[in-house]
């Protein structure tokens, strides 16, 4: 026999309304009865009996109050006066317990760290809970209750506030919410970290690392590392999972820029065919409030005045991340003069003179890139490219691990690492808001040593050698598709310090910094024809381009290149 429709809520002593709940009024009766040595199975008699007398003559709304007397004189009706005294009991002693309960800990002024005690408040805690795990009232209310009936079990009479932080999480889980003490975490930050910056004695070298602090030269603004670092250390300790926050310290990975993951990681322009050059360069001062990094691509098909040449000196100051790309010499000589580095596409470079070619790889601020064959990007991705965030996978410890010559276990651990470092990626993206399917680069670090551990015979690593990057190239793909991002291997942004940091951190003496890319190593001739044969994208020096034997390749995939740049161009 179900409860009458007409008994529905109940109101709590503390004057809260709730859901009138069946299975709670059973509970407490079958308690009362166990105490004292009754059968549990007149529980449902007895509830049943009160729900009735409840509903006639209170109708939908039933105070707790009303019903706790109902159910002690329907005990007695009953001849179970002794379930009845325990039923009674049972609440003077959970308000007896918890009027002699006092919490400890520190008082408003912080600073001093006072100490005080006050008595049990359920309310205080419902707000606690509110404010600082953010949790609805009607939650907040519930968790509160279940603290103050699992404190009134235990009888502590003196509690400190750690404690009860540890019991409100606990309860907290148990009702399957998200583990989340209510003590503040620090980040990481020790106070001896906070003094020494705050101080000006010193600034953080690096977000989020375990790196000796940089001394202050005086006229740096501490603000911007510290809000970079805050950042760095929420996402470690906050939003990645304990084995994604290791992995990043240990150095299998290394997320670039985490200390700014809010906004997309780099920005790439080109200017529009009717968009004139102060409209332009006006469009990329903008950008900087988009992105950590801008990068600048210029046609030779645009004329070029002096606004252009002088642009970068303006638009690089007050430490922005800026890096300049032209197909025109004039212009990239022009910047290379005012002591910018510039990159430059195969194609153009190629196309000129020696002598021409000669005077701007003079400058030593020339970069050369180079990129296989690729479908025609649409209109939009002609105009700006968006990264929204990059990690550098560090392969050389997986060599280690798998040896010589076990590649299909170097694979493997590549594979995890990669799943790792992807979904990584997809918590930051989610929690900065960035779209389903965000653009993403996962670039190799190492990959030069990893070979030289892996095939250590130079035959075995000319015919291997291809193979075996044939292979991790589609793994790179596969770990971004898994965590629903896309991989973008083009203009990939600059690594930073990304190369010292994992060699640093691996300690293994075989680099002071490893080489971020898809550059393989080794004979230089030889890694050029690997790289050309497997590499999604290459960044490099003139001299590193400059091997005869691969020049005719060179100069073919130039001319392709050349005619699709300039139809992408027009």
């Amino acid at each position: 026999m179900a409860a009458p429709p007409s008994l529905q809520r109940v109101v709590k002593r503390d004057g809260f309304e709730e859901q009138y709940d069946p299975l709670k009024l059973r509970e407490t009766l079958a308690a009362a009865l166990e105490d004292v040595g009754e059968s549990e199975a007149l529980r449902e008699q007895f509830a049943i009996t009160i729900e009735l007398r409840m509903g006639r003559e209170h109708g939908r709304l039933v105070e707790t109050a009303a019903l706790s007397a109902t159910a002690v004189q329907v005990f007695e009706e009953y001849d179970c006066r002794a379930a009845a005294h325990a039923f009674a009991d049972y609440r003077h002693s959970e308000e007896e317990c918890l009027a002699d309960l006092r919490i400890h800990g520190v008082g408003g002024n912080h600073r001093r760290g006072e100490q005080v005690q006050r008595p049990w408040d359920r309310s205080r805690l419902q707000r606690s809970l509110m404010r600082d795990r953010h949790l609805e009232r009607a939650v907040a209310r519930l968790l509160a209750r279940r603290v103050e009936r699992r404190l009134s079990c235990l009888g502590f009479r003196h509690l400190t506030t750690r404690l009860l932080a540890a019991v409100a999480d606990n309860e907290g889980r148990v009702l399957g919410l998200r583990a989340d003490p209510l003590e503040g975490s620090s980040f990481g930050f020790s106070r001896a970290e906070l003094r020494a910056w705050l101080g000006g004695a010193c600034l953080p070298a690096m977000a989020g690392g375990d790196a000796s602090p940089a001394l202050d030269d005086g006229a740096t603004d501490p603000r911007p590392l510290l809000g970079e670092e805050v950042l760095a250390r929420f996402a470690l300790e906050e939003l990645w999972s304990p084995s994604q926050r290791e992995a990043q310290l240990a150095g299998d990975y290394e997320v670039l820029a985490l200390g700014d993951w809010t906004r997309p990681l780099r920005l790439w322009l080109h200017p529009q065919a009717e968009e004139s050059e102060s409209a332009f360069w006006h469009r990329v001062a903008e950008a900087f409030g988009h992105a950590h990094e801008v990068q600048v691509h210029w046609p030779a098909q645009h004329p070029v005045t002096v606004l252009s040449e002088q642009a970068p000196r303006w638009l690089a100051a007050g430490g922005r991340r800026l890096r300049l790309a032209t197909s025109s010499p004039q212009l990239a000589a022009s910047w290379m003069a005012a002591d910018q580095f510039v990159a430059m596409p195969v194609a153009a470079f190629l196309a000129l003179s020696q002598a021409s070619q000669q005077s701007l790889a003079a400058y030593s601020r020339l970069r050369l890139q180079w990129q296989p064959p690729s479908r025609l990007p649409n209109a939009k991705e002609r105009l700006e490219r968006s990264l929204q965030a990059a990690a550098v996978v560090n392969l050389v410890p997986l060599a280690v691990e798998a040896g010589a010559f076990s590649l299909e276990d170097f694979l493997r651990h590549c594979h995890e690492h990669l799943t790792s470092a992807a979904e990584a990626l997809q918590v930051l993206l989610q929690r900065a808001g960035a779209a389903e399917g965000a653009a993403v680069a996962l670039l190799p670090a190492g990959l030069g040593h990893a070979l030289d551990i892996l095939l250590p015979d130079a035959a075995l690593r000319r015919s291997r050698g291809k193979r075996l990057l044939l292979e991790l190239r589609p793994a790179f793909e596969r770990a971004a598709r898994r965590a629903g991002l896309r991989l973008d291997d083009g203009f990939p942004p600059h690594p930073q310090a990304a190369g010292t940091h994992l060699a640093q951190r691996d300690g293994l003496d075989l680099s002071s910094a490893y080489a971020c890319g898809w550059w393989p190593g080794g004979e230089p001739g030889a890694s050029l024809a690997l790289a050309l044969d497997a590499a999604p994208w290459l960044e490099g020096s003139p001299e590193q381009f400059a091997i005869p034997a691969c020049e005719n390749r060179l100069r073919g995939l130039s001319g392709r290149q050349a005619s699709r740049q300039s139809s992408r161009e027009a």
